[in-house]
């Protein structure tokens, strides 16, 4: 709390008119400290001197004496200077007319007397001030100390929550110096979810002008959170409203009030879960007598429905007892099958049934099962009925069991596939004639190609005759050849060389059939790298982009795999729309596969000739349009083929196509 307590001590000697008259001094400092005025001595003065007096103004004056008690930062003590003092007080007398009481001397002595004793009563009112002043300052000190090292942190905020003053404490919880934070906004040092609580805070102090209480979260410097809890009154200081905080560090607090609440929902979790945990086992022990009767219930219907099962299942079962290998129950099934009866099998042993050619492999299979190396077993065998005649059954069995785990009885599922087998028998038979037809079917492939490629090769000298003696007639004949022959000859010449596009188309895709294949790892970016020299003056006059995926090796042949990319990339060029051409040799991941392909920005194709399209001399526009022979893609069909995959087209007019491929990953067979 400020202090601001001002103490004045004045000395007047007071001069009326007239001898009788009287004034005083204190004999004491009591005044000095606002107390009475005790002890005083008593002075009168002539009449005479009274009219000058009521003139000129007063005898004498005392010096003023200011002691100002500073507030809780300091005592500041203000002492007139005596020099001064003197300075002003020879002025004002020089300003005033001489003025000599008329008294005797024996007033004249005392009064001296008096002067000098007052001397001595001012002196000892200083000492007195002046040990005052370091009591003061002492105190002070011992203040200040208390202030900024208080366990709790003060502050002084204006009304717009601005930082006035801080002890060390306060400046302590943001980890700031002091200076940092005076002058500061305090709002910048809160958390953003409780800046608007300080602020309805500081209103409500303000309205109510009593205590008010927030909990706040602070930021330190280093970015950890601390939690407070505030208490603030309003004072009028200098015509200004202040705010003063006490701020206590709650962190440790709110850290165990969270540890309580944490524990209490662990207590209670805890709680919930022995109770659910009681609850079940007493439910547990109301129903087992239920239970148990449910489950005796249970096993006796399961008993009637393997019963009914067993009895009307279309495939034969048996059970065998392992200590005595006999049989113990069968179904009608299995009578059915072998053509004994019930009473026949009954108590017999099943090797019985088995043809002797596979009881030594049906007691190997048994054994093992007996070992422990499984609990199930399966064989393929045959039977002998009643009748002698034999039939192929297909045999599950399955261990059973005790509750000690020890193995005391067989069940086996019986089912004849005795259709089955001659069905297989008759596959067999047929894949075997399937194999000899291919044999013969390559053969004839073979000689096809050879025919083929003997006959092109024959084919070619009559079209050569044809077209040198055309040329020769239209050269004798020059300027006579009438317009109509010359007409004739240039459809002779046309379809001559027509002819021998599709003899060389036809010579090539016989190459490609009669080509030994070479079993190596092919780099397809190399086989991409020649291809694309090959066209490379066909590349240059239409301004084709070609672009690439990352190509892999394949294992294939190389000139094979060169020709195929030569003759997709050319069909890309040949069928580009009225634009450059844009090629990419693609390369997509489906799995453990890899597909291939070319893709175009060209005229594309009709769905429904993605096939005609791979047939040798199908063409879907004529040698005007779009020069060629039609072979190419059979071509690429058979060199894919060849290497294991399959070629399929996917396009729409209009909108390009994307020629893809596969390359099978297993080496090529020669």
């Amino acid at each position: 709390m400020r202090l601001n307590s001002v103490l004045r001590l004045k000395r007047k000697i007071l001069c009326e008119k007239g001898r009788g008259e009287s004034w005083s001094l204190p004999k004491d400092g009591q005044a000095a400290h606002g107390g009475s005025v005790e002890g005083s001595v008593i002075l009168h003065l002539p009449n005479a001197t009274k009219e000058r007096e009521k003139k000129e103004g007063c005898l004498c004056c005392a010096n003023s004496v200011f002691h100002t008690f500073a507030d809780k930062r300091g005592v500041e003590m203000t002492d007139p200077n005596p020099k001064d003092f003197r300075t002003k007080a020879e002025k004002r007398l020089s300003l005033k007319k001489p003025l000599v009481p008329e008294v005797s001397p024996e007033d004249a002595e005392k009064l001296i007397h008096e002067l000098r004793v007052h001397q001595i009563e001012l002196e000892m009112q200083n000492d007195e001030l002046r040990k005052a002043q370091e009591e003061i300052e002492a105190s002070r000190s011992r203040y200040a100390d208390l202030y900024d090292f208080s366990p709790v942190g003060y502050f002084v905020f204006s009304k717009t929550g601005k930082v006035l003053e801080v002890n060390l404490t306060g400046a302590g919880l943001v980890r700031l110096e002091r200076s940092s934070l005076v002058n500061g906004i305090f709002t910048s040092f809160i958390d953003e979810r409780f800046r608007t609580v300080f602020r309805e805070h500081l209103g409500a102090v303000l309205r109510s002008g009593g205590k008010e209480r927030c909990e706040l979260q602070l930021m330190r410097k280093e970015g950890r959170p601390v939690f407070i809890s505030m208490e603030s009154i309003s004072m009028k200081e200098e015509d200004n409203l202040r705010i003063r905080s006490a701020v206590s560090d709650t962190t440790d607090r709110k850290r165990a009030e969270e540890e309580v609440v944490r524990l209490n929902r662990e207590l209670e979790a805890k709680v919930t879960k022995r109770t659910a945990q009681l609850e079940a086992v007493n439910k547990a022990l109301k129903d087992e007598i239920a239970e148990r009767v449910r489950a005796e219930e249970e096993i006796r219907q399961s008993e009637r429905e393997f019963r009914a099962i067993f009895e009307l299942s279309s495939v034969g079962m048996a059970q065998r007892d392992l200590s005595t290998g006999l049989i113990i129950r069968l179904n009608q099934r299995l009578c059915e099958m072998t053509g004994y009866s019930a009473i026949e099998l009954l108590n017999q042993k099943d090797i019985m049934l088995t043809h002797p050619d596979y009881r030594e492999r049906d007691q190997e299979v048994r054994a093992g099962v007996l070992k422990g190396e499984s609990d199930t077993w399966f064989i393929e065998k045959r039977y002998v009925r009643k009748n002698g005649e034999a039939i192929w059954v297909q045999v599950n069995g399955r261990l059973i069991r005790d509750s000690s785990g020890r193995p005391f009885r067989t069940v086996a599922v019986i089912q004849d596939i005795t259709e089955r087998k001659r069905a297989e028998e008759v596959l067999a038979d047929r894949t075997v004639q399937l194999e000899r037809m291919n044999r013969k079917l390559v053969a004839l492939n073979a000689e096809l190609d050879d025919f083929t490629f003997v006959a092109g090769h024959d084919l070619q000298e009559p079209l050569r005759s044809l077209a040198s003696f055309s040329q020769l007639l239209r050269k004798d004949l020059g300027d006579s050849l009438p317009e109509g022959a010359a007409r004739d000859l240039g459809f002779i010449t046309d379809a001559v060389k027509r002819m021998q596009t599709l003899i060389q188309g036809l010579l090539a895709l016989s190459r490609t059939g009669r080509a030994a294949k070479k079993k190596e790892k092919v780099s397809l970016h190399e086989c991409a790298d020649r291809a694309l020299e090959a066209l490379s003056l066909r590349l240059k006059e239409t301004g084709a982009q070609i672009t690439r995926d990352k190509m892999p090796e394949v294992w294939g042949d190389p000139t094979l795999l060169t020709e195929l990319y030569q003759n997709l990339i050319g069909n890309a060029l040949k069928f580009s729309k009225e634009q450059r051409p844009n090629v990419r040799l693609t390369v997509e991941e489906q799995g453990d596969d890899q597909i291939f392909g070319v893709k175009d920005n060209g005229i594309g194709i009709e769905p429904k000739f993605a096939q005609q399209i791979f047939q040798p001399f199908r063409r879907l526009y004529g040698a005007a349009e779009y020069e060629g022979s039609g072979i190419g893609l059979a071509i690429c069909r058979k060199i894919v083929e060849r290497h294991g995959g399959k070629i399929w087209v996917d396009s729409e007019p209009g909108k390009g196509a994307h020629f893809r491929f596969t390359i099978s990953h297993k080496k090529m067979e020669g």
